[in-house]
């Protein structure tokens, strides 16, 4: 596991060399990272290096000078199969790390030093299960229980204080009861100002018949759409696979929801924060074009022109000192191929960064960077 970090430039701001997380001969996946609010970041992932044969979860801190803190390869944090592995910030520059092993999950608040401030158990239940980042100190569980036939969110405080419900799954936003019906793995949540936004998949018990339902809770666990399973929010004869609430900075969200068959689409719906939904169909944006540059093998590059414009192709060493200029000319709009001249070039990884389309004074121009590699 490497890790880099990038402004929004688009720079390297740590150098190119990238960080290194952990290189312990075993499998990793499930990995999670989020801020420290300070420029670090924190990583979380399932790991299999022995004695933990069915998986353990293990953390990692880098400072924002992209320095690690923790024990090389990451520090044990729960040593028993994880189903998953989720990380947020807990707004003092520590972590949240919840994970567990498909029954009662486990939350930890870890400082910067990899101290474990405190555990908690029995909020959230096996897989799907949320963690979602909340206002300033606070953060919320979103999870299924009662064999899938039941979701429930609950709000919680920095210090593992819950604020929900009687029980400690919090508020019940939808039960199925034992019928013919049941909610299913799929479903999305997300915050904005005092909003807690949850969407979730019913279907019947032959897996057909997917309905998917949107509910938005207050800060006081009130929920505000829709019915006793919440907002009734789109339908398909089948299934989706995921679905993913994005909220519209109104009170509302957008779902998007992935339907991988016959034939896979995206499709969208909008929820407004009174509870309705649909309004006006957004305008379609173009993306815009840009140029493009890759290495197509050594000694050789390819690029591609939206328009025509000035184009200027220089190389870099990795110590970032130009060596050459490769092309430097008007271009109309096409694709091009060029090869270096190494004869002055040592054998090595280089920098070929293409700029097109300036011109007239404080014009900036687009700039594309790619690696290549020169053998002789």
């Amino acid at each position: 596991i490497y890790l880099t970090r990038i402004d929004q430039n688009g720079s390297h701001v740590w150098g190119e060399e990238e960080v290194l997380i952990c290189d312990a001969q075993n499998i990793r996946n499930d990995l999670a990272i989020t801020h420290d609010g300070q420029g670090g970041a924190y990583l979380a992932w399932r790991d299999l290096r022995p004695p933990f044969g069915f998986g353990s979860t293990f953390m990692q801190y880098v400072n924002s000078e992209g320095v690690v803190q923790w024990q090389p390869n990451g520090v044990l944090m729960w040593n028993y199969s994880p189903w998953i592995v989720q990380v947020i910030p807990d707004s003092e520059g520590g972590v949240l790390l919840h994970t567990g092993a498909g029954t009662y999950n486990h939350v930890f608040r870890v400082n910067s030093q990899g101290e474990t401030l405190w555990h908690i158990t029995g909020y959230s239940w096996g897989e799907p299960a949320h963690i979602v980042e909340g206002e300033n100190g606070y953060f919320y569980l979103v999870t299924f229980n009662d064999d899938w036939r039941a979701v429930y969110a609950q709000m919680l405080d920095c210090n593992g204080q819950a604020y929900w419900g009687e029980e400690r799954f919090g508020v019940l936003l939808a039960g199925v009861g034992m019928g013919q019906i049941r909610l299913f793995w799929d479903f999305g949540s997300c915050y904005q100002d005092a909003r807690l936004y949850v969407c979730y998949e019913v279907r019947d018990d032959n897996l057909q018949n997917s309905r998917v339902y949107s509910q938005c809770i207050d800060t006081t666990g009130q929920t505000l759409w829709g019915g006793d399973w919440g907002l009734y929010t789109a339908y398909h004869p089948n299934f989706f696979e995921d679905m993913f609430p994005i909220p519209d900075n109104q009170g509302g969200i957008y779902l998007l929801l992935w339907r991988s068959g016959g034939p896979p689409n995206i499709q969208g719906k909008h929820v407004n924060a009174n509870g309705t939904l649909g309004g006006l169909k957004p305008a379609m944006i173009e993306q815009p074009s840009y140029p493009k540059i890759e290495s197509t093998g050594s000694n050789s590059l390819s690029f591609t022109l939206p328009t025509a414009s000035q184009v200027t192709i220089d190389l870099f060493n990795i110590l970032g000192q130009q060596v050459q200029t490769i092309s430097e000319g008007f271009r109309q709009a096409g694709s091009y191929s060029i090869r270096l001249d190494e004869r002055n070039l040592a054998s090595g990884v280089y920098l070929a960064r293409l700029q097109a389309g300036a011109s007239g004074s404080g014009a900036i121009p687009t700039t594309e960077v790619v690696k290549i590699a020169v053998v002789r």
